[in-house]
């Protein structure tokens, strides 16, 4: 059968596979797509896509087969898991919810594989969504909240979003979020080590905050193409451009007493990025030109006294709106404001004095696993 794997096979026998040796024209089985209302399955490099609703065959005729699927939702929808085979039929990636990749390289040392691959079998790929708004909580206090959040992790919660200020923490947690397994860091000086192990485990930054004595580091299994930090003194405006520009995005920004650390990733459904600074107040109108440009807010921040904005070329991003407010009270009313209207609360800060949060129609980590 076919295989779920990751990429350490790919290309394995690619240049046999391209002469047409291994080419089993007489027979071939197929992967069958099927697609609900308000979801599509692409391929990462766009030569395949099934649309909503759609019934999508695909014949998988030798060992250069390589593909990896994703999921592009609709407004209003959020993907929910690869659906699992019953009744017989075999579905891929059952369960999960992450792009599946599925590739044949490994299928010509093993005689049973290479016979299911010229037989005429049917295997399925298919999507879940909902429309149901995902649950979202958050809370402020003075210690980091170790307890609210392990309990909140018990309940399938995972933290998308967190600010520090020398008054305490702000950390906003998401059910149904695309994340499966986390870990979070708390320590005095930026954890090197712990970073380096989370991520020898399929671990990223997703999150970085410093409340000026220790630094939250949360790692999770985003679905990074690798990711590297940049540590500087001074604010690294040049190194962030450069790091755009060769396809690498900032995904995590913080900073301590000696100076700024910054992740930047390969997020696959990024094309270009750039970012805003401001000491005054947020730089409104350059937002609004960005958004007219098709760029979407994907960082915000306030550190060392300067407002921070990353925009990003990305889909999945539609009808942000952005806000500070004052107090808690404001950012309750407003967080209901913004479920009414199907947002969740995708970027947040506090610099203990207020508070400063991005709403978004869908957030990325909640709209599908683009490829």
């Amino acid at each position: 059968m076919l295989y779920c794997v990751n990429n350490r096979l790919l290309h394995r026998l690619a240049a046999i596979a391209a002469v047409g040796l291994l080419s089993l024209s007489m027979a071939a089985c197929r992967l069958v797509v099927l697609t609900p209302p308000g979801a599509q399955v692409v391929s990462l490099d766009d030569d395949f896509q099934c649309p909503e609703e759609g019934r999508c065959e695909i014949a998988i005729e030798n060992v250069a087969f390589d593909e990896s699927m994703g999921v592009i939702v609709d407004a209003g929808h959020h993907f929910t898991g690869w659906r699992r085979g019953s009744g017989g039929e075999p579905h891929f990636c059952g369960g999960r919810h992450q792009r599946c990749v599925l590739n044949t390289s490994g299928f010509i040392d093993n005689p049973d594989l290479m016979a299911q691959l010229a037989s005429d079998d049917i295997f399925y790929l298919e999507p879940t969504v909902s429309g149901e708004l995902p649950g979202q909580v958050y809370t402020e206090s003075e210690e980091f909240p170790e307890a609210w959040v392990a309990q909140h992790r018990e309940e399938g919660y995972f933290i998308t979003a967190a600010s520090a200020s020398e008054r305490g923490w702000f950390v906003v947690m998401t059910n149904r979020s695309r994340y499966t397994r986390q870990s979070w860091i708390l320590d005095t000086q930026f954890p090197q080590q712990a970073v380096n192990a989370a991520m020898g485990r399929g671990q990223f930054i997703t999150a970085l905050a410093h409340n000026g004595t220790q630094w939250l580091v949360v790692m999770s299994n985003a679905q990074f193409n690798g990711q590297r930090l940049i540590n500087s003194a001074e604010f690294p405006a040049v190194a962030l451009n450069e790091a755009a520009q060769g396809g690498e995005y900032v995904t995590a920004l913080g900073r301590d007493g000696d100076g700024w650390v910054a992740a930047v990733s390969g997020v696959p459904q990024y094309r270009a990025q750039r970012h805003l600074r401001d000491t005054e107040w947020m730089p409104r109108d350059e937002i609004r030109s960005a958004w007219e440009e098709g760029f979407d807010i994907t960082g915000l921040y306030h550190l060392n006294g300067e407002w921070i904005v990353f925009l990003s070329q990305v889909a999945g991003h539609i009808n942000q709106n952005w806000m500070v407010r004052d107090t808690l009270d404001e950012v309750d009313a407003e967080s209901e404001a913004l479920r009414d209207s199907r947002r969740l609360l995708y970027q947040v800060f506090w610099n203990g004095e207020v508070y400063g949060f991005l709403g978004s129609e869908y957030a990325d980590y909640l709209a599908g696993v683009r490829p």
